[in-house]
Order: C-alpha cells, then structure tokens, then sequence
C-alpha cells in the first residue's frame, strides 16, 4: 500500500472514524437508523437530516451543524416532539451497534466517569437535582 494511501486512510480515520472507509455520512445514518420506528414519515425523514448534520459536524452543536436556523429549528421539534420517546431514538442506534459488533472479538468500551459536586455553591438552585 503506498504512504499517500496510508496517509489518507489515516487523516479519513480521524476526521470520520464513525464511517467505513468508502462510506458517505448518508449510508452511515441509514445504516444507523435501519430499526428506527417513528409515527410518522416526515419525522423519520427529519431524524435522516439531524444525524446527517451531526455527523458531518461531531463537535458543532445543533444550530452549528445544521448551519441555519430552519434545520436547527426542525431537530428541536423534534426533540420536544410528545409522540417521539428517548428509546424512539435509542433503539436504532444500540440495534446498528449490536450489529456492527457480533463479529469483533473484543470491544473496548470507555466510560467517562466525571461528577460533579455544587457543595461549594450553596446559594445556586436547582443543581444536582
């Protein structure tokens, strides 16, 4: 294999480490929300549109990512969406994990094991509740 090639496997690595090598950032969603299992079309369509930007832009935050503010508008609705629950979203991103990893014969999982303490803010409400 030559050094351009390893070079540019290795920078495609870090950039996009959550994609296969010859993978665009729309067949990673679709493979990622393969399950997903919403009461409508429109709103699958848009869980499409949010991980498509996120994705594109891991650090950005929602209104970063999506770059104006009607694709940020759309992924809050959904969030605040009554019919939609945590496992809605969930469910297909742990069944796309599942699946990526039955053949892998050792997985290493980090746990960030942060806490935080407010004891110093005593006159703060609400914190750690």
């Amino acid at each position: 294999m030559s050094e351009f090639i390893k070079a540019t496997q290795t920078e495609y690595s870090l950039k996009y480490s959550h994609l296969q090598f010859d993978e665009t950032v729309e067949s990673w969603v679709a493979r990622q929300l393969m399950t997903l299992d919403l009461p409508d079309v429109r709103l699958k369509k848009r869980s499409h549109k949010i991980l498509q930007a996120v994705a594109r832009k891991p650090q950005d935050s929602l209104n970063q990512a999506h770059g104006a503010w009607k694709g940020a508008k759309g992924a809050y609705r959904l969030i605040e969406n009554e019919r939609i629950t945590p496992d809605f979203l969930q469910k297909p991103i742990c069944d796309a994990t599942a699946l990526h990893c039955k053949d892998i014969d050792s997985i290493i999982a980090v746990q960030d094991t942060t806490a935080f303490s407010f004891d110093s803010a005593k006159g703060a409400k609400g914190l750690g509740t």
